[in-house]
């Protein structure tokens, strides 16, 4: 899981302890393939970043499945073809994957929203896990540490 590349983004990157979108780039994708094997699923929750960027993903390991992000130009993602699956959201059992969080009422029982969007914030309740790349040491983080909550 992992969220808000925003790779090409100097406005972002001015947020982010990196000299310029290039060093941004080459850390995160370094900390990507340190982490995702060839053989790994990986759901990226959203905010790849600039159009021209996006051959960079096909460099990244794993199997990758896109959940929309609200700067994602999904006809020019879906063109380029470096995801297997592109969606707004995404159920698994005791999971709903967002990239903006939901509303509390959407989220029954022990249901977990793993979302990304707040970069650095978090919406102060148990039932939600912001997975961007700020809070995630800029690399993906196993589903199994949702559900536990280490991160």
């Amino acid at each position: 899981m992992i969220a808000d590349l925003h790779f090409g983004d100097r406005r972002t990157c001015r947020n982010r302890p990196f000299h310029d979108p290039q060093d941004m780039e080459r850390v995160i994708s370094r900390c990507w393939n340190e982490t995702v094997q060839p053989e790994d699923t990986v759901f990226f929750l959203g905010d790849i970043g600039k159009q021209s960027e996006y051959g960079e993903i096909g460099h990244l390991n794993g199997a990758k499945h896109l959940i929309a992000g609200n700067t994602d130009d999904l006809c020019a993602i879906a063109a380029v073809g470096l995801f297997d699956s592109i969606s707004i959201a995404r159920w698994l059992p005791g999971y709903l994957l967002t990239h903006i969080p939901v509303h509390p009422s959407q989220l029954k029982g022990k249901t977990i929203n793993v979302h990304g969007h707040l970069h650095s914030a978090n919406v102060g309740d148990a039932r939600y896990r912001c997975v961007s790349v700020e809070q995630t040491g800029y690399a993906p983080v196993p589903l199994a540490h949702m559900r536990a909550g280490l991160m």
